[in-house]
This record gives C-alpha cells, structure tokens and sequence, in this order.
C-alpha cells in the first residue's frame, strides 16, 4: 500500500507546466495528505497491521521530501523583501 501512495504521490509532482496557482493549491493538497499520513503514523498499531504505523511515516516523510524543493521556492518568494522582485501581492504571500 505504501508504493501505492508514494507512486501517486510521484504522479501528482509531475506538473511542470501548472500555474503557479494552480502549482500552489496542488502543494496544498499533498501536504494535506502528508499530515493525514502523519495522523496515522501516530494512531496505535492495529493487531491486524502491526507496521501500518511505520508504512504511514514512511509514506509522509516520502512525500515530505518530494515537496520540499517546491515549498522552498513559493516561501522564498513569499519572503522577498524587494519590491521590484516580489511575485505575491500580501494576501498571497500571507498563504504561502
């Protein structure tokens, strides 16, 4: 189940061609889905599926990595201080 995940999550990274909106709500999403993964990290292990708990981190920490270097350039633009470089109006950056 976990390769399941992480394949889609791989999946959904494969947008190069997004608006930067579009790009921004996408990240949103998957790092909904990697705090729901975390969520069920930190539940207790069902009998059934003692490693459920570590396949559900390992998914997160997967995904987290993934995201890492796009999060990165919407906070670094975000916290541009010149204004003739700045991209997001305030409402914006205040998201990001």
């Amino acid at each position: 189940a976990t390769l399941w995940v992480v394949r889609r999550l791989a999946r959904k990274a494969q947008h190069p061609t997004l608006p930067a909106m579009a790009e921004f709500k996408t990240l949103v999403a998957r790092l909904d889905e990697a705090e729901q993964f975390l969520e069920r990290a930190s539940a207790p292990a069902p009998a059934a599926s003692p490693y459920a708990p570590l396949d559900a981190l390992d998914a997160a920490v997967s995904a987290l990595e993934e995201l890492t270097p796009r999060v990165g350039v919407f906070e670094k633009r975000a916290l541009e201080k010149d204004p003739d470089k700045k991209v997001y109006g305030p409402k914006m950056a205040e998201r990001v």
